[in-house]
């Protein structure tokens, strides 16, 4: 329940930067203020807010960026390419594929070949890049939109891939690190990958080098969770050598 809250108090946040005490106890009216100051503290201790008297303003940091489509889109736009372009070389014909949200797997989106395939996404703007190609039969999951990193999640986008068989799932990362494994900023989204990982016969995670050593609030997975990853750089010794025991292949 820490995690749920504290991931609603960052959206919160997010359209004004800070948040009051008395702000979170009429967010939260069955919590105690307290409990509320030790989630500001968790979040301070993460990097992600600066406490202030009374409350906390959200810290310059890779979290704003997340919250900011436009700056994630554009990003390391030639990496995120790069990592496109291998990716697409584990696609095959009339396989069933998972989309996950994120700016890399849209790249993965805009340079697809026109092959038989089905793919399932919870991010709108992969499935409209997908129009494109008369081939590929596309499945929104629906679910709540997050305006902000134009994704869907919730109940249904959960309940959506319950009914889905999924060969390969191609899932993005806000963050990698060996303590914390790979992660994300929004608790919603976090349990939807989770979700397609758990549904999907391989899983691999696409993530440029400027995320690794990095990590957001809620993890979704463990190396040992997933089968490749795809990345523009070399990891760093101690990552690599836990990717190596895991089984885990690395591709960059």
């Amino acid at each position: 329940m820490s995690e749920k809250r504290m991931s609603i108090i960052l959206n919160y946040m997010k359209s004004k930067n800070d948040v009051t005490l008395s702000e979170l106890c009429t967010l939260f009216p069955d919590f105690n203020k307290m409990t509320l100051r030790r989630d500001l503290i968790t979040l301070e201790k993460n990097g992600y807010v600066r406490r202030v008297r009374g409350g906390a303003v959200l810290s310059e940091n890779s979290l704003t960026e997340y919250f900011n489509y436009s700056i994630r889109s554009t990003a390391n736009i030639e990496e995120k390419r790069y990592i496109a372009v291998r990716a697409a070389e584990q696609l095959y014909e009339s396989s069933s594929v998972y989309f996950d949200a994120g700016t890399t797997v849209l790249e993965l989106a805009r340079m697809l070949r026109d092959i038989p395939l089905f793919i399932t996404t919870n991010m709108p703007t992969i499935s409209v890049e997908l129009l494109k190609s008369k081939n590929i039969d596309v499945f929104l999951t629906g679910g709540s939109l997050n305006k902000s990193v134009v994704s869907l999640s919730g109940p249904i986008a959960l309940a959506t891939l319950d009914s889905i068989n999924i060969d390969t799932a191609f899932i993005g990362a806000a963050g990698f690190s060996l303590e914390h494994g790979f992660s994300n900023a929004l608790y919603n989204e976090c349990e939807l990958k989770k979700k397609a990982i758990a549904a999907a016969g391989k899983t691999i995670v696409l993530i440029d080098g400027t995320k690794v050593g990095k990590s957001l609030p809620f993890t979704f997975a463990a190396l040992a969770d997933v089968d490749t990853i795809i990345t523009d750089k070399p990891l760093p010794a101690r990552l690599k050598a836990a990717a190596d025991e895991a089984g885990v292949e690395v591709i960059c």
